[in-house]
């Protein structure tokens, strides 16, 4: 039986990898990796002490993998910087699309927050987060859908180490960007956005690291003693190979991620896997609209069931499984999240099960067991309210008010046979 060879292929595929312009980095060592699965890639990078480095890394790619390969000096502290990369990348590999973006660029200058000189300050946060930003802005209308935006973060973030006060600062900004990002440029552009967070790693920084700071190697080996993968620091390999995995096309349900290097990969996300063939969605009745003109329209709707609601304080009822088999939606941020007030429903089936507030819910009771009538008797309905496309009459006997306001300010409407 033939069964075809699963691959890490990115044949086709464009990639810019900044501040990856020193060959023993960990730039480097993204780019060689994405460059091995036929990637063309960019080396971007600043100083012109790594320009002999980049421009020998860029030709050992494209000789080794046979792709294309360049290496760009440019300042991205800018928006005219980060917008001159993305014009020399299309124009240096005659392309019109860039598909992968791994904001690696970095800049880590400890000091204490009492002590630190203001311009070591800012540095960070210009490499770190404003950086980022400005290529970003300039990659993203470049960038077709199923593109990656993968940042380089770091564990840092996440632990608070004292003598890195503003680089872990940094580094949170860009977690949070992640986040943000993934959220903005997922269902308008198709593009996911995930952060890698490195702990100690063997390039020449952290050796340099090591070195110039008395206190470096303990620091280092207290960071490995964290890490749960092995006894050892990572290897270049290991953060190249996780930045490959969300690379492909294979992560593309796998967003807004942070992704701890220390403990191997453990994604607390759900994965599906999604059909590639997205062809039914230029099909009868999804097809989007040409203006109206090759369609006969005679009705118009919107999302605006007819619901039967209870009220519940949220102490008088309980999930047993917890927010096991839930999903969550804030239709004000159009988000899959659980801001209140929202709505909450079945995970698998997507049916409604109630509207969430901050101290009451809508509950449905079509979806309770009823066990006898007198149960069911208890949540018959007491009145309607009619507001918007919610206008369904029907003459029970029961009040009906017209909009929400109720008793208050409400209208009583004649119960219509």
């Amino acid at each position: 039986m033939a069964m075809a060879t699963e691959t890490l292929s990115l044949a086709g595929k464009v990639a810019i990898v900044t501040g990856s312009g020193r060959e023993t980095g960990l730039g480097a060592g993204i780019a060689n990796a994405l460059a091995r699965n036929g990637a063309s890639i960019v080396i971007n990078y600043v100083s012109d002490t790594t320009r002999n480095g980049a421009e020998t890394l860029a030709k050992r790619l494209s000789t080794d993998y046979g792709i294309g390969a360049v290496a760009i000096q440019e300042n991205i502290e800018s928006q005219d910087g980060a917008n001159n990369l993305i014009e020399k990348t299309l124009r240096l590999l005659k392309t019109a699309h860039i598909d992968i973006l791994v904001n690696n660029a970095g800049c880590n200058l400890p000091g204490s927050t009492l002590d630190t000189p203001l311009e070591n300050i800012q540095k960070q946060f210009s490499v770190n987060v404003f950086a980022a930003i400005y290529v970003v802005r300039a990659t993203v209308p470049h960038m077709p859908r199923g593109g990656r935006i993968i940042n380089i973060g770091s564990i840092s973030s996440k632990l608070g180490l004292k003598s890195l006060p503003f680089y872990n600062a940094a580094k949170s900004a860009q977690d949070s960007l992640t986040h943000t990002w993934a959220a903005e440029f997922g269902r308008s552009h198709g593009i996911t956005v995930n952060t890698v967070a490195p702990g100690p790693v063997d390039t020449d920084e952290q050796r340099k690291f090591a070195r110039d700071n008395p206190e470096g190697y303990k620091a280092i080996q207290d960071l490995v003693d964290m890490t749960k993968a092995a006894d050892r620091v990572g290897a270049l390999e290991d953060i190249a190979d996780a930045v490959l995995l969300l690379a492909q096309e294979k992560s593309r349900w796998i967003t807004g991620q942070y992704i701890d290097k220390r403990v191997s990969i453990h994604l607390s996300i759900y994965v599906r896997i999604m059909p590639t063939d997205q062809s039914w969605t230029q099909s009868p009745p999804y097809q989007p609209a040409d203006g109206g003109d090759s369609f006969d329209k005679k009705h118009e709707g919107r999302c605006a069931p007819f619901q039967w609601a209870a009220i519940f304080h949220k102490e008088d009822m309980m999930f047993e499984n917890g927010t096991k088999g839930l999903v969550f939606y804030n239709s004000a941020d159009n988000t899959l999240e659980h801001d209140l007030p929202c709505k909450v429903s079945c995970a698998h089936c997507r049916t409604p099960i109630m509207d969430e507030g901050r101290r009451m819910v809508l509950l449905f009771p079509t979806l309770i067991k009823f066990n006898n009538q007198p149960q069911r008797d208890a949540f018959y309905p007491h009145c309607h309210i009619f507001y918007s496309q919610r206008v369904v009459d029907i003459p029970d006997g029961t009040p009906k008010w017209d909009g929400l306001d109720g008793l208050e300010n409400g209208v009583l409407l004649d119960d219509m046979p």
